[in-house]
């Protein structure tokens, strides 16, 4: 029985007499290492022994043996071939009944496959699917051992924090699977950019992390910055289309802007929001002064979330007249923050912060909400025809539900939705013509206008002007500041009113302070005007005693 045992054993089996010379090796012995069993029989074990462990390590087993009768653990062998495998073994010692040694016992099976397996979890663990590239863990551990090996050293090492640009759009446009492919034509060439030695992984989304090992300070850091930045600046083909990609990197240097890795990660995170808040596709080095605004926006975002729960914004309403009517005829919902009392806070100082966070999209519906109701609120008390214009953000328009939201709105209040207009920049339809059509075509068809605000300082894509329902062109007021200094600026706006005539579109000049201004735009065949000469944004008490008195500038 024994015999059969050890002769059909799946695990190689060899016994050594008290001496180490190998007495008995089974068939597995010889099917997983390569050795027959008259090339070892009557050999040392040590010709059995591999070259791939220390000295240290055989002393280790000798003194278990000695000590316990027994070892076992994970050994590196090589086959007869040379090729070096992993195996478990395990030594026993056999005695005699006087404890004297009389064989020794080794019993092992190849841990190959399992090790392959064990490398390939590993990975998946630490490397992201997509792209391959270390992923957010993996970035963590070699910027912790960089570290350690920069202190030592008394080295400086770099830490570059890459978001790209309007990625959401192309995976809004061409789908997820073409976004895939993106990322990762994005990763081979953010890897070319970098040395061997250096690390460059994916957090998640379209985050990039970059190590740069052992760098001389901000000018090697921002020399890499600037080539990922060329690299990214021709365009991808993706499945028979062109991309352009750009990115936002925000840099820190070890240990000028962090001694740990959370502090320098967090610090090129916000190093990256200063590029994008400066206009995308540029780097930025963190400064100090970036914490503090990091916790003003932190605080400012908390103060957003209480002051809508506590009804603390309202909305101004600036005038727009007619010229040829010579009356007001619309207004512009502008949102202001009432806060401490009746200190007014400025959308300036929230908007973009909002935008940011998202809270841009409970705040834009209120706004959108509390308009309508106003506007209607302005048709029972006898102002019947005055239009009310609300700003949709970008984030707004690419929310899903948004024409639902809309129309349900307009249902509940009653308001006639032909006195309601959406004001939306030429960026915010240019990001998805597709998504904007189908929009603005919905809420078109029950009425609603659309205005095509700060016009000429965008693509001015003659395709939407022809494509997209527009109602509205509103001269952005860079062009009629000068306009009567500036010939480039009259050329310009003289072209724009001509534009919207030719299209049937009405035009809207802003910005207007001066009658020469008004006048000009009158004679010129502008349609509509807005700014300070009719008067600054206003409560609705006020925008109404000005519509019912009829006061207006004098032309």
């Amino acid at each position: 029985m024994s015999t059969k045992v050890f002769d059909s054993s799946i695990e190689g089996i060899v016994v050594a007499n008290s001496d180490g010379k190998v007495e008995m090796v089974n068939p597995a012995f010889t099917k997983i290492t390569g050795f027959e069993p008259e090339e070892v029989l009557g050999e040392d074990l040590d010709v059995l022994r591999a070259e791939t462990h220390q000295h240290d390590f055989f002393e280790t087993v000798w003194e278990q043996l000695v000590k316990t009768g027994q070892w076992s653990g994970e050994y590196l062998n090589r086959r007869k071939n040379g090729e070096a495998y992993p195996e478990w073994l395990t030594i026993n010692l056999i005695k005699n009944s006087a404890g004297k040694v009389i064989n020794y016992i080794a019993i092992f099976h190849d841990i190959s496959d399992i090790k392959r397996t064990e490398e390939k979890i590993k990975h998946q663990a630490y490397h992201d699917a997509l792209t391959g590239l270390p992923n957010r863990y993996l970035f963590r551990d070699r910027l912790t051992q960089a570290l350690r090996h920069a202190r030592r050293n008394n080295l400086k090492v770099g830490v570059l924090f890459l978001d790209l640009d309007n990625f959401k759009h192309v995976n809004d446009s061409l789908g997820h699977d073409q976004g895939d492919i993106l990322l990762q034509e994005v990763a081979k060439r953010l890897r070319s950019c970098v040395r061997e030695e250096d690390t460059v992984s994916r957090l998640g989304g379209d985050e990039f992390t970059m190590i740069l090992n052992e760098v001389l300070g901000h000018d090697s850091t921002v020399k890499v910055a600037r080539k990922i930045m060329d690299a990214l600046s021709e365009p991808f083909s993706i499945s028979g289309h062109l991309l352009h990609v750009n990115a936002s990197i925000g840099i820190t240097l070890f240990p000028n802007d962090g001694e740990d890795t959370d502090a320098l990660t967090k610090n090129a995170d916000m190093a990256m929001y200063r590029a994008k808040d400066r206009g995308k596709n540029n780097y930025q080095l963190f400064t100090p002064s970036m914490n503090q605004d990091a916790m003003h926006r932190l605080t400012m975002e908390y103060q957003i979330r209480q002051g809508l729960e506590n009804n603390e914004f309202i909305l101004y309403y600036q005038p727009r007249m007619d010229l040829a009517l010579n009356k007001v005829v619309s207004s512009e919902a502008l949102v202001r923050w009432q806060r401490d009392g009746n200190r007014l806070t400025m959308p300036g100082d929230f908007i973009p912060i909002a935008e940011e966070s998202g809270l841009i999209l409970p705040l834009g519906e209120w706004i959108l909400k509390k308009a309508i109701s106003q506007a209607l609120a302005w048709q029972d008390q006898g102002l019947k025809g005055l239009k009310v214009s609300v700003n949709i953000s970008s984030r707004q328009f690419q929310q899903k539900g948004l024409a639902n939201m809309v129309a349900q709105t307009l249902t509940e209040t009653g308001l006639d939705p032909r006195l309601l207009e959406l004001e939306i920049t030429e960026t915010t339809m240019m990001m998805d013509l597709e998504k904007a059509q189908r929009v603005m075509e919905a809420l078109g068809r029950m009425g609603v206008g659309f205005a095509v605000d700060d016009f000429g300082m965008g693509y001015s894509s003659l395709y939407y002007l022809k494509n997209l329902p527009i109602d509205c062109l509103k001269i952005d007021q860079s062009f009629i500041r000068d306009l009567s200094t500036d010939p480039n600026d009259t050329a310009i706006v003289d072209a724009i009113i001509s534009l919207c005539r030719t299209l049937r579109i009405h035009s809207v000049a802003e910005g207007v302070e001066t009658r020469e201004q008004a006048k000009y735009l009158r004679q010129k065949g502008c349609e509509q005007i807005q700014g300070y000469l009719l008067g600054r944004p206003m409560p609705y008490h006020e925008l109404r005693e000005m519509v019912v008195n009829g006061i207006k500038p004098k032309l």
